[in-house]
């Protein structure tokens, strides 16, 4: 019994047993290093100033790590506001904002943080710039290959509903 158990136990050591290598590559889904977003943001502040915000934005890819799970994008638009005082226009504004955005997620659905600030021009009553944070935190759909995306942000501004093209 011990002899054949041996006998078992060396043939079996003997054999090599082959199998295919995945490329990581392949199976881990990237985003497009580049995009580019129209969004819309409808706020308000305590001085019962209403706003509507939209911008033409443009995002780069800065860095992503190994699995493709985590993304940095450098984001630089341009864009008009309009806001009201008691529903009476009083101040369109120019805007500029730069930020970095932060996306999390491997495939379709991935969470967003946009940090930045942007800049605004009056020019009705006497020229000034001003500068205001940007802080939004959100969901974005977009797919791992290139082609349309859709945004929906909440933070310092307003609400932010966005569309975009990734190529």
């Amino acid at each position: 019994m011990k002899t054949r158990l041996l006998i078992l136990l060396l043939t079996l050591s003997c054999v090599s047993l082959f199998s295919q290598q995945f490329r990581t590559d392949s199976i881990i889904p990237k985003l497009s290093n580049n995009t580019i977003s129209i969004d819309e943001t409808f706020g308000s502040n305590i001085s019962a100033t209403m706003s509507q915000t939209i911008s033409l934005n443009y995002e780069r890819l800065l860095f992503k790590n190994k699995s493709n799970s985590f993304y940095y994008f450098i984001k630089a638009g341009i864009g008009k506001v309009q806001a009201n005082l008691l529903f009476q226009d009083f101040s369109p504004e120019y805007q500029l904002p730069l930020s970095i955005v932060f996306l999390t997620g491997k495939n379709s659905g991935h969470f967003e943080l946009n940090l930045g600030a942007r800049m605004l021009y009056d020019k009705i009553y006497e020229p000034k710039f001003s500068l205001f944070p940007i802080l939004d935190l959100g969901y974005r759909f977009q797919a791992p290959q290139n082609g349309f995306f859709f945004k929906a942000l909440v933070g310092t501004v307003g609400i932010t509903f966005g569309v975009g093209y990734a190529f």
